[in-house]
């Protein structure tokens, strides 16, 4: 299941459905999700499952579901076991038969071309002036930006351009050092260095500090860097004592019986929700190879989380 782009499929389980007809920008969120990898039975399983469950209005899309769910038994048959829709019966035995298993080109028709104007109506639609959900902003922005998918850099530095929530501008400023190998950065960064330099800092210089080109380095605050990334360390006592200190603040974030749960039952995911989003500890577990580029836990950055709560 690693090959799957499964970001796309996240993304588009936070777009707002009309009245249970459906979202064609989610859609074809879904249908890039099968592209990034078609004979793998699980991105057809989630695909097919969650419009099966959510799009019940549009007989459409649930039909396509369906023949999503199909495809993905086809290919494995074991997930049937998996499958709520199929094995709650959320579909009637007529339906079942007469639909096609789906292909590759069944979802020609359901395709439509994403674009920056698009993608931000979505946005804004999703989740509208008066009742931001922050959290569910940054999930998004998160999710696209994570597919490496070029079609995303827009809108990231639309954001980062626009946003007036810090937390929200900072997600998307942290992510666009993704696109480095496809685009050049240095005419985007001079423009930030000339508008909003100050206001994004320290984001700014630590995102230029991962680029890590010579014009990069030569925009970014060096003190900046310095304070927060500190100095190598010299031993392994010397690491270990900065990351329980580090591991320690993190666990404050929650109750610390909650801290030692999700580790013990290897729910790393909590690890990155009990930091805050615009907090640079983040990129001090990066600095020392707990955390990867994408915010996500390394193995040794497990193995030393196992070694700190005792399981080592």
């Amino acid at each position: 299941m690693k090959q799957t782009n499964l970001h796309y499929f996240n993304a588009g389980t936070f777009l707002k459905n009309d009245n249970y007809n459906g979202n064609k920008f989610g859609l074809s969120l879904f249908i890039k999700t099968i592209e990034s990898n078609p004979d793998d039975y699980y991105a057809w399983l989630k695909s097919g499952e969650w419009i099966v469950q959510l799009v019940q209005n549009n007989k459409e899309y649930y039909h396509f579901g369906v023949s999503c769910l199909k495809k993905a038994f086809s290919l494995n048959p074991e997930s049937k076991k998996e499958s709520y829709s199929y094995n709650n019966n959320l579909i009637s035995d007529d339906i079942w038969k007469n639909q096609p298993i789906a292909s590759i080109e069944t979802f020609e028709k359901f395709k439509i071309d994403i674009n920056l104007e698009l993608i931000i109506s979505e946005y804004n639609k999703t989740f509208y002036p008066g009742n931001i959900n922050i959290e569910g902003r940054i999930d998004l922005i998160k999710e696209l930006s994570e597919s490496r998918d070029i079609l995303f850099f827009d809108f990231l530095k639309f954001i980062i351009q626009n946003e007036d929530i810090f937390e929200i501008r900072i997600t998307a400023l942290k992510r666009i050092i993704y696109y480095k190998k496809f685009i050049n950065l240095e005419n985007f960064f001079n423009e930030l260095s000339q508008k909003q330099k100050i206001e994004n800092e320290p984001f700014y210089s630590l995102s230029l500090y991962y680029i890590n080109e010579n014009w990069s380095k030569e925009l970014l605050n060096k003190n900046i860097i310095d304070n927060i990334l500190e100095s190598a360390i010299d031993s392994q006592s010397e690491l270990d004592d900065e990351l329980n200190k580090l591991f320690e603040e993190i666990s404050h974030s929650f109750d610390g019986r909650h801290f030692f749960h999700f580790i013990e039952s290897k729910r790393y995911d909590r690890l990155y929700r009990a930091i805050k989003l615009s907090d640079t500890r983040i990129y001090k577990l990066q600095a020392r190879n707990i955390l990867d580029i994408s915010e996500e836990l390394t193995d040794f950055g497990i193995s030393c989380l196992e070694k700190y709560i005792g399981l080592k």
